[in-house]
Order: structure tokens, then C-alpha cells, then sequence
């Protein structure tokens, strides 16, 4: 097509932007695993790190992952875009296939057709019979013509050079023997030369010829053999693309699915492992108010001392409920947008389905289509078969009218015999009864 080198820089362009996505998912993944690390080392210390530099870290966090869930969607996105392109290609291919049969099989019926005609002048077959030899010429196999004409031209160039060689030696013993002869000496000066030069003009003249149709002949089997390479290219290159394209779709839904599940486990970990340490700190707190509470009993001197250390305790106590109640916030809401990434990922797998599904019915229209072509196929060497067979028909009938016109011919000599004896007779009989009378 004019437009396939376009559309070939374009497939270029998309798939430089596809891997350089990927690269930038692989970094941002890179990325929110180090910050999950990073922020799973500081909430194992509660005491190390304040709550507003938590909350900024899982903000970091939500966002590089929505940033990494936007950059799959773009990904997708082109995916999508270069298939369709990929199967409007081959679709416009398909169809010009379709267009050239449909095409020859018009030209094979009005051929047909034309042959079906009994009453046909001479002029008529001439001109039927050449174009079936041209159309003939068009169908015959592009590697038979090539060797063909390779021989035809090695040969036409020996024969040319061996009758030139001949004619030359036959015009240098014919020269010898005009110079031998003292009489004719003046009558070669004044023929011969121009004899030999018009000799050697028309000698140059049809080598010329001869070399201008092989030239013709061998451009056009360049031709052909260029387009049916082209077009073999482009079906392969576009199988090829169809077939990586799958692939590489299939590669990045199993990559969803193993990020999304692996990260929604990272972090449930991580909150579980949190909430089992404040467990263990308010069970170590309750542990140590007894037994503050047991000296309180036992050391009614150091009244005011316990009392603090009970007011402390009930301080650490109420921080540690309001980082509880935080944390189960926060596991609330990690459930939720876990159960987000689930829905986002159910609908995913309904996309890549669906994808599958249109890929599936376009290889099988694909093997259709292939399955038609070869039918086709089979259905010109056949009508080139009938057309041979037609061709014969055509000679035997051009046979038979030249037997009817050299009958039609020797008829009419007879006719005019006849006539002109006919017109004799009468003369004659005028003449007696002239002589009678």
C-alpha cells in the first residue's frame, strides 16, 4: 500500500512508547516497594516516628500506585490501538487480494464470453487471440519466465554473434574476390559499400529490437517478482506483529495480576504484623499497671510516685487506643481499596476475555480468508487450464476458416470460370444467328 511506510514508522513509534512505559511501571514498582519497606521499618517502631510522617509515606505510597494502575491503562490502551491497526492492515490486504481474483474471474467470463460468438471475422480472432496470450503471459509463473528469457537472450546473443561472424567472413571472401577482378573494381566501390552498410544497419537495428523487448520483458519480471515479495513481506510482518502483540498482552495481565495480588498481601501483612505489636504493648502495659498496682499495696509511702506512674500509664494506655482506633481506619480503608483492586481486576480479566475472544474470531477469519485465497488459487490454475484448452479451440477454428475461406475462394474462381464461358456461348450463339439471318 502507499501508506505502509508510514503505518511501518508508527508501529515503531508505539512500540518504543510501550517498552518505555514498561521501564517506567518496572521503576515505579521498584519504587512503592521500597517506600512499603520503608514505611513497614516504621510502623514496627511506633515511638521513633511521629503519625504525620506515616500518613505522608502511605500518601506517597497510594499515589505511585495510582500513578502504576494509570500507566498499565495507558499500556493497554496502545495495545488496543495497535491491534486494531494491525487488523485493518490485514483486512485492506485481504480485500485487494479479493479485488485482483474478482478482477481476473470478470476477465476470464467476458473472455469466455467472447469465444461463445461463432460468427467471428478474422480481425476479431487476431484480436482474441492476443489478448489471450497476453493474459496468459500475465498468469505464468514468474520463476518460468525469468529462466526463460535468461536462455532466450543467451541464445538470440550466440546466434546473433555466430551470424554476424558468418556474414562478415562471407563479405570479406566476397570483397576478395571483387578486388581480384580489375573490372568490377568500380561498381564495388560504388554498390558494395552500400550494400554492406545498409546490411550492417538493419543487423544493428534488429539487435536493438531484440534487446529492447528482452529488456521490456525482464523489467516487467522484476516487477512482478518485487510486488509478490512485497506482498509476502507484508503478510508476514503483519502475523508477526499480531502474534507479539498477543504475547505481550498476555505477559501484562499475568503482571497485573501478580502485582495487584502480591501488593494488597504485602500490605495486609504488614497492618497484621502492626496490629499484633500494639496487642503486645497494651498486653505489656496491663502487665506492668498490675504490677504497679500490686506496689501501690504493698508501699503506701510512695503513694504520690505509683499515682504518676498510673496517670503515665493511662496516658500511654489512651494513645495506644488512639493509634487502634487509627490503625483500624486505616485497615478499613486498605480494605477497601483492596476490594477495589479486585473489582479493577475482575474487570480486567473480562477485558483481556474479550480481547482474546476478538483475537480468536479474527485468526479464525484470518484462516478463512487463507482457506478462500487457496481455493482461489486453485481456481486460476484451473482457469488457466481452460484458457490453454480455449486457445487450442481457437486455432482449430482459425484452422477450419482458412479451409472454408480457400474453399469460398476456389468457388469463386469456378464462379467466374463459369461466368466468362457462359459469356463466351452467348457470343457466339449471336454471331451465328447474325451470319444466318
Amino acid at each position: 500500500f502507499p501508506g505502509d511506510a508510514m503505518d511501518l514508522a508508527d508501529v515503531i513509534s508505539a512500540q518504543t512508547q510501550i517498552n518505555r512505559r514498561l521501564h517506567e511501571i518496572k521503576t515505579l514498582e521498584a519504587e512503592v516497594t521500597h517506600w512499603k519497606k520503608l514505611c513497614s521499618c516504621f510502623t514496627q517502631g511506633p515511638n521513633t516516628i511521629n503519625k504525620e510522617t506515616v500518613w505522608k509515606l502511605k500518601s506517597h505510597i497510594r499515589d505511585l500506585e495510582w500513578q502504576r494502575m494509570q500507566e498499565l491503562d495507558e499500556h493497554q490502551l496502545e495495545v488496543a490501538v495497535l491491534q486494531n491497526v494491525h487488523l485493518q492492515k490485514l483486512a485492506d490486504l485481504t480485500d485487494q487480494h479479493h479485488k485482483q481474483l474478482m478482477d481476473y474471474q470478470r476477465q476470464v467470463e467476458n473472455l469466455q464470453n467472447q469465444h461463445s460468438a461463432g460468427n467471428v471475422n478474422r480481425d476479431l480472432l487476431q484480436e482474441r487471440e492476443m489478448e489471450l496470450r497476453r493474459l496468459k503471459q500475465q498468469l505464468t509463473q514468474m520463476q518460468r519466465l525469468n529462466d526463460s528469457l535468461n536462455n532466450i537472450a543467451s541464445d538470440l546473443r550466440a546466434e546473433e554473434q555466430k551470424q554476424l561472424t558468418e556474414w562478415v567472413r562471407e563479405q570479406d571472401v566476397y570483397i576478395e574476390e571483387l578486388r581480384e577482378r580489375p573490372e568490377l573494381q568500380e561498381e564495388f566501390a560504388r554498390t558494395g559499400v552500400e550494400q554492406l552498410q545498409r546490411q550492417l544497419q538493419e543487423c544493428a537495428l534488429k539487435s536493438e529490437q531484440v534487446l529492447v523487448v528482452l529488456n521490456e520483458k525482464m523489467r516487467e519480471n522484476s516487477n512482478l517478482k518485487r510486488d509478490y515479495h512485497e506482498m509476502t513481506d507484508r503478510l508476514t510482518a503483519k502475523e508477526a506483529d499480531l502474534q507479539r502483540v498477543q504475547e505481550e498482552n498476555q505477559k501484562l495481565s499475568t503482571r497485573v495480576e501478580s502485582s495487584s495480588q502480591e501488593g494488597c498481601r504485602e500490605r495486609i501483612r504488614d497492618l497484621s504484623h502492626v496490629l499484633q505489636e500494639e496487642v503486645e504493648e497494651l498486653r505489656k502495659s496491663g502487665e506492668e499497671l498490675l504490677s504497679s498496682q500490686e506496689k501501690l499495696c504493698g508501699q503506701l509511702s510512695e503513694n504520690e510516685l505509683l499515682s504518676q506512674a498510673v496517670t503515665n500509664l493511662k496516658e500511654r494506655i489512651a494513645d495506644f487506643e488512639m493509634d487502634m482506633c487509627w490503625l483500624k481506619e486505616e485497615n478499613a480503608k486498605i480494605m477497601k481499596e483492596v476490594h477495589q483492586l479486585h473489582e479493577e481486576g475482575r474487570h480486567c480479566d473480562r477485558r483481556l476475555v474479550n480481547l482474546k475472544l476478538e483475537l480468536a474470531k479474527w485468526m479464525e477469519k484470518a484462516d478463512t480468508l487463507e482457506g478462500k485465497l487457496k481455493s482461489l488459487q486453485r481456481l486460476l490454475h484451473q482457469t488457466n487450464a481452460d484458457l490453454e484448452v480455449k486457445e487450442d479451440q481457437l486455432q482449430e477454428f482459425k484452422k477450419q476458416n482458412e479451409v472454408q475461406q480457400e474453399i469460398l475462394e476456389d468457388t469463386q474462381k469456378k464462379l467466374m470460370t463459369l461466368v466468362s464461358q457462359s459469356e463466351g456461348m452467348v457470343d457466339k450463339i449471336l454471331l451465328r444467328r447474325l451470319f444466318v439471318g
